[in-house]
């Protein structure tokens, strides 16, 4: 779910401060996030405009990932993100930020890939997988989590406590 991963990207990104990892030098964006050297970071949008210098056909794709290289506050913030099997990519604050993408849907065009939600991993391989389970996954999510990581996968199974309404029993 979408609020669990923000809630994990965060907290793995205190983690990364906190060990030392990440840059000195952070760019503020939409929604409190922050990006540093050293971030590990996913698109959220595809921006054909964007491209590695001198090669339009190596454009920013939804779902690329790689690493924060540079970052550039000389009156226009950007960053570059060096993304993996594309290359370096300098990307403006305006597309980092909360925008309007292909078909009207909002959303940020950069976010941390800390953590992903399981559409977001469909086809891809990790050498280690963790994925949280809980009441409201599909079957098909789950086999998409359990199948993830090519040396192990790491389930936590989470059920929310349930409120006793007077009328139910807990499940």
């Amino acid at each position: 779910r979408h609020h669990t991963r923000r809630v994990l990207n965060r907290l793995a990104r205190q983690l990364r401060r906190a060990s030392g990892e990440l840059g000195p030098v952070e760019l503020e964006a939409s929604d409190g996030r922050q990006f540093a050297i050293g971030d590990r970071v996913v698109a959220r949008m595809v921006a054909r405009d964007l491209h590695v210098s001198g090669d339009p056909a190596a454009y920013v794709r939804n779902g690329a990932t790689g690493t924060v290289v540079a970052l550039e506050d000389d009156g226009s913030p950007s960053l570059e993100v060096d993304f993996e099997g594309i290359g370096v990519i300098a990307l403006p604050q305006s597309f980092i930020d909360e925008h309007p993408g292909p078909g009207g849907r909002t959303d940020v065009g950069l976010d941390h890939a800390y953590a992903v939600t399981s559409y977001a991993v469909q086809g891809s391989t990790f050498e280690r997988s963790t994925s949280r389970i809980d009441a409201r996954a599909t079957r098909s999510e789950t086999y998409v989590d359990i199948t993830r990581g090519r040396r192990a996968n790491h389930l936590f199974l989470t059920q929310a406590p349930d409120p006793l309404d007077g009328e139910h029993l807990p499940k």
